[in-house]
């Protein structure tokens, strides 16, 4: 019968995903129809997702491909041959690695699947070899249109005993960098023999997971965040102040030349006179002494 990958759970992070052993579900992407993926080296492509994929809060259209066992998200650049271990922090990759190791892609197969009738998106390495070594892995990622990602390991269990079963590898995932403090990874083994043939793990998203819903990398206050305003993207911590009527950067403080004392419509900051509610940029000039369209010129 089909077995699990990890005799353990994990979790929560900081951000709420768990992992835990799922059913083995290996997916034959070329004879379901997949295409083929070229890389080479240390080389990555991107791939179009056929829905949003929402990982630790940020919404993604888009993966990059790596020819070294690994989704990277969002960043520029190579995930590169040199596996870290996680949680890796203050930098700029979002990874999901279910096999992060110094790969010869070009010797083995790269496919990527939509299959849509599952709501899942398939990525499949096939009898890749490791650069200079022995032994061809195979193993693919499953990305659910829920956010779930899943791990399925067919062949693994091969090569050398530094390299067999994971012992030179990278397993887990990684946001580098979090919107919420804390630790945003899980990481199942580092150069370590945690992988057996036929098994599968999955990763599940928190309940009501939090979006960065107006996409400035800051998240909810409701959800733990410092978002004062995540429908608005020109607000949140980071933002500068502008004269808007709004706590812009959110420390809690509207500037108080961002008041309208005489309820116009415009705020004090472009208001050539906030105590007078009959003058205020746009109103039409009329001969009453006052500065109306607030142009510094008087009717008459």
């Amino acid at each position: 019968l089909p077995t699990a990958a990890f005799a353990q759970t994990g979790g929560p992070d900081a951000y709420g995903y768990t992992y835990a052993p799922t059913t083995y579900d290996w997916v034959d992407v070329e004879a379901e129809g997949g295409t083929g993926i070229t890389v080479s080296g240390d080389s990555e492509e991107l791939a179009e997702l056929p829905w949003d994929f929402v990982f630790y809060g940020r919404v993604y259209s888009q993966v990059q491909v790596s020819a070294d066992g690994a989704l990277r998200f969002w960043q520029p650049g190579t995930l590169g041959y040199n596996n870290l271990c996680f949680p890796q922090v203050g930098g700029s990759t979002a990874e999901v690695a279910p096999f992060w190791d110094d790969l010869s892609a070009s010797f083995g197969d790269v496919w990527k699947l939509d299959d849509a009738p599952n709501g899942r998106f398939v990525v499949s390495w096939v009898d890749v070899p490791r650069y200079s070594g022995s032994g061809q892995f195979s193993f693919q990622v499953h990305l659910y249109d829920d956010g779930a990602i899943e791990f399925h390991y067919q062949d693994v269990a091969v090569g050398s005993s530094d390299t067999t079963g994971g012992g030179s590898t990278t397993v887990g995932i990684n946001d580098a960098h979090p919107l919420l403090s804390g630790d945003t990874s899980l990481q199942l083994g580092c150069n370590s023999d945690v992988l057996t043939n036929e098994t599968a793990t999955r990763f599940t998203p928190p309940v009501g997971a939090c979006l960065d819903a107006d996409g400035d990398d800051s998240l909810d206050l409701g959800c733990g965040g410092d978002d004062c305003n995540d429908d608005n993207a020109g607000v949140n911590p980071g933002a500068t102040e502008i004269c808007d009527g709004l706590d812009g950067d959110c420390d809690g403080l509207v500037p108080a030349d961002e008041a309208d004392a005489d309820a116009d419509g415009e705020f004090a900051c472009t208001d050539c006179d906030d105590g007078e509610p009959l003058s205020f940029s746009g109103n039409p000039e009329v001969c009453d002494g006052l500065d109306n369209d607030c142009d510094a010129a008087l009717l008459g």
